[in-house]
């Protein structure tokens, strides 16, 4: 590759956009695992019981200083596992069945951070 070709390359806004957005998401990323352990901390410890009512996405927002977007990801992936489900417009709760899937959860998180 010419250095002329690679100087414009890596000068072009569109290459620092796509590379800034990766940068977005994998802090994201770990903003996901970190409420994604803190949420399981919670059930574990016993603060939320199970069919209980789980943090607010709102809440979570605040706390970890992140969007919306990120919130709702943690919850997907602990909802998709079976930890956590919801309930149109009253919240996520415990499962019943979490602490069955402590070891799971632990590995995707695992599996996370490794992409």
């Amino acid at each position: 590759m010419n250095k002329e070709y690679k100087k414009n390359i890596d000068s072009s806004p569109k290459i620092k956009k796509v590379i800034k957005r990766k940068s977005l998401n994998d802090e994201d990323n770990t903003k996901t695992n970190s409420i994604i352990l803190y949420l399981i901390d919670l059930i574990k410890s016993k603060k939320v019981p199970v069919n209980k009512i789980m943090p607010s996405e709102h809440a979570l927002m605040e706390r970890f200083n992140c969007s919306r977007s990120v919130v709702v990801s943690a919850y997907q992936k602990l909802s998709a596992l079976g930890a956590v489900y919801s309930i149109s417009k009253r919240g996520h709760f415990v499962a019943e069945n979490f602490h069955n899937l402590i070891k799971p959860v632990s590995f995707l998180l695992n599996v996370d951070k490794q992409w």
